[in-house]
């Protein structure tokens, strides 16, 4: 019988701490997760982590779009309702406008869509979050750009 996604998500989560000479407290403490959920994450222990839980360990441990997905691939059984997350993560024939969207714009969009529901939940955006929601608007203007060869 194969690994399922959690044994292999720990397995990597694992080796990234330890490259980077973290605890597992230290990690915990930075990604917002107790102790005791990162060690039986890392043992397999732990059913595979929630969309946000896996962003935030790969965000903060360098673990990029694509390996996040070569491993999750393995398992990925497409659920009857697929979130924004899902098909943007692991759909390789995502088209938006008529124009197909390659990883990085998908990455980038789902950035720039984070930053937007983000402030939703505010009542008034403050001058740092126009900011970062214009950088990335720019961002995926210049990948699409790029993607069209303008």
């Amino acid at each position: 019988m194969g690994k399922d996604i959690s044994e292999l998500f720990g397995q990597v989560v694992e080796h990234r701490r330890k490259q980077r000479g973290l605890s597992i407290h230290q990690l915990a403490r930075e990604v917002d997760l107790s102790p005791s959920y990162v060690l039986r994450l890392e043992q397999g222990e732990r059913k595979a982590p929630s969309l946000k839980v896996a962003f935030d360990l790969a965000y903060f441990l360098s673990i990029s779009l694509n390996e996040l997905k070569a491993f999750v691939n393995a398992k990925y059984e497409e659920p009857k309702q697929v979130g924004l997350e899902e098909l943007l993560l692991f759909k390789d024939n995502v088209q938006f406008c008529g124009m197909s969207l390659d990883s990085e714009m998908r990455s980038k969009t789902l950035d720039l869509l984070k930053l937007i529901v983000t402030s939703m939940n505010q009542e008034r955006m403050n001058e740092y979050e126009l900011k970062e929601i214009k950088e990335s608007v720019e961002d995926l203007r210049s990948c699409a750009k790029k993607a069209l060869k303008i």
